[in-house]
């Protein structure tokens, strides 16, 4: 028997049923919230049906999906919800919002996203987080599959993170270990930000304090840099980076002295310090040294601040740093060499 055309129901703009993004999305009319509670297959075929590849309008039926194949443990259970939503957040934000957006780099960045801890402040993550985040990306990425999203979960899922020993935590990196970080920053013929966010953070900036400095807060010639934020402070850069910002300076003759210099306008700070703990991963992984035991991204800002420790001591370092803790900085220091002085 043929339906008529009033049972039909027409495609219409909604917004993403109120889930993860306010953008209009193609959806049946009670694709969401409008049709009574159908079992999961039944509303995922409907989708398929319809033709939908917006991450946005497959996140209700994913999250009960994963909650009903998670749902022996409440809090693996929870776990899994918090950061799913967290994951198809930002696979919506970083691509186009469809599901062919979406790469394997996008999802292993995700993995290492920095994180707030508790005073707000945005940290590097531990390979232990990372790894998390990719068996969540794993899982979601398989429920996608099956559900018909029309996705290859295998050919997106993270590689492998590889695991760390908690005793292997983050370092300063080696001489040998920055001349490659260094050699992997430079610009060529065309001023990039890249060496400018990594003189940055060879001169103690955090992600978020990179994600804040302006044209105006450095001054190449006397070469010191002031950082701003609840660690407000005048921190000097090296030669080499001098020779980089001013390079980059001197190239951007329309560039606003007030605005951001690393980061594009616009972005949140979640979102903008994200962005500079991904290039600087990016720069490790290019210099081949990401892999090596103890290596992050806060592995450079640390780097400057272990040779100032030996010159002038653990106090003085700490506070290049802006850190809260001298026992933390001293056992970072501590992993670089035991014998060191700077862990005493």
């Amino acid at each position: 028997m043929q339906r008529s055309s009033s049972q039909v129901r027409p495609l219409v703009p909604v917004r993403a049923c109120g889930f993860l993004s306010d953008q209009p999305r193609l959806f049946a009319v009670g694709g969401c919230g409008g049709l009574p509670r159908l079992p999961i297959v039944l509303r995922a075929a409907e989708l398929v049906m319809v033709g939908v590849q917006q991450i946005a309008a497959w996140v209700p039926v994913l999250l009960e999906a994963l909650a009903v194949r998670y749902r022996a443990n409440s809090a693996t259970a929870g776990s899994v919800a918090a950061k799913s939503r967290k994951l198809l957040r930002y696979l919506i934000s970083a691509g186009d919002g469809t599901w062919g957006s979406v790469t394997p780099e996008m999802l292993l960045s995700w993995c290492w996203a920095a994180s707030p801890d508790q005073s707000g402040r945005y940290r590097d993550v531990s390979a232990g987080t990372a790894r998390m985040r990719a068996w969540v990306a794993g899982a979601l990425l398989d429920a996608a599959e099956s559900l018909g999203a029309g996705i290859d979960a295998n050919r997106l899922r993270p590689r492998p993170i590889s695991q760390q020993p908690s005793a292997a935590a983050m370092r300063p990196l080696t001489e040998a270990e920055a001349r490659l970080v260094r050699a992997n920053s430079r610009s060529g013929i065309i001023a990039t930000t890249l060496p400018v966010l990594v003189g940055l953070a060879f001169a103690g900036a955090s992600a978020s304090e990179i994600a804040r400095v302006a044209a105006a807060h450095i001054d190449a010639d006397r070469g010191f840099v002031r950082l701003s934020g609840d660690r407000a402070r005048v921190n000097p850069i090296d030669e080499w980076a001098r020779t980089e910002i001013a390079f980059h300076l001197r190239n951007c003759t329309d560039l606003d002295p007030h605005a951001l210099l690393c980061i594009s306008a616009g972005l949140t700070l979640d979102r903008a310090t994200h962005s500079v703990t991904v290039r600087l991963r990016r720069v490790l992984v290019d210099a081949g040294i990401s892999h090596r035991r103890g290596v992050t991204a806060r592995s450079i800002r640390y780097t400057t601040a272990h040779r100032i420790c030996h010159a002038h001591g653990l106090v003085a370092a700490a506070r290049f740093l802006g850190a809260r803790s001298l026992d933390d900085t001293a056992a970072v220091f501590a992993r670089a060499l035991p014998e060191d002085p700077c862990h005493g």
